[in-house]
């Protein structure tokens, strides 16, 4: 089965796609080396979003939430269900905080079963990588519940709800999990400018992320999901064993 997977995605990897990358992520669930991560996955990210809510049940009795104009808004318009709504926006960004901890376990995997010729990547030192997962989750959550405002207001024009989840979540999505695999290949500052040189493909990968977290169930496993699909696309921007030319 690995050598399978290996063919499949060193003949897409010229003209690897999002799509592409995502799907060579979802086969690969079933693979053995990827069931312990994903049942690990699976089980915690149901704890975290079991957890985020009662984390904002308590933050508005507590935390005088409720009293924020937009907040109010919001419980107000959704009454016992604010709770959910609030949890459901903010899952994203704590599951993948969630998602550093295994993150290379999953990289690992997948660049043995994929990229098995490459040079493979230095996993990250934990503290690091933990303080930087810990920043994304700050910044993530602020985003999102300054953005809470325009997504009451886009209840109004509800297709165009979707689009700027999407979009906000895709960027900062987009971002943390290149971030993630790239710096096991190079130096944080390097990882960057070659995240804005690809910005709209990463942005792209990020978005179809943000829309997988909002799918009941498929939600659970999305954090394998991208930070797979987030190594193929690293590998197909840096082309066969690290050639960034």
């Amino acid at each position: 089965m690995a050598v399978e997977y290996a063919v499949s995605a060193v003949m897409c990897r010229p003209v690897m796609g999002v799509s592409t990358a995502i799907l060579l992520a979802i086969q690969q669930l079933s693979a053995p080396e990827f069931r312990r991560v994903l049942v690990r996955a699976i089980g915690l990210s149901v704890i975290t979003f079991v957890g985020l809510a009662i984390g904002v049940q308590w933050a508005l009795v507590h935390w005088g939430l409720a009293a924020m104009p937009w907040i109010g808004t919001l419980i107000q318009f959704l009454g016992g269900f604010a709770t959910l709504g609030l949890a459901w926006v903010l899952f994203p960004a704590v599951a993948t905080f969630m998602a550093g901890f295994f993150v290379e376990d999953i990289a690992d995997a997948t660049e043995a079963a994929h990229y098995g010729d490459d040079t493979p990547g230095q996993d990250q030192p934990f503290f690091s990588g933990l303080m930087s997962s810990a920043w994304f989750l700050v910044v993530a959550i602020g985003v999102n519940i300054l953005s809470i405002p325009l997504y009451l207001l886009l209840l109004l024009f509800p297709p165009l709800l979707p689009v700027a989840f999407y979009g906000i979540n895709g960027d900062l999505l987009g971002r943390e999990y290149f971030e993630l695999v790239a710096h096991r290949h190079m130096h944080p500052q390097d990882a960057r400018a070659l995240r804005h040189e690809n910005r709209w493909r990463i942005w792209a990968t990020g978005a179809a992320v943000a829309f997988l977290f909002t799918v009941p169930f498929v939600n659970l496993a999305a954090p394998v999901i991208a930070a797979a699909a987030m190594v193929h696309v690293f590998k197909f921007i840096i082309g066969p064993d690290g050639d960034l030319d």
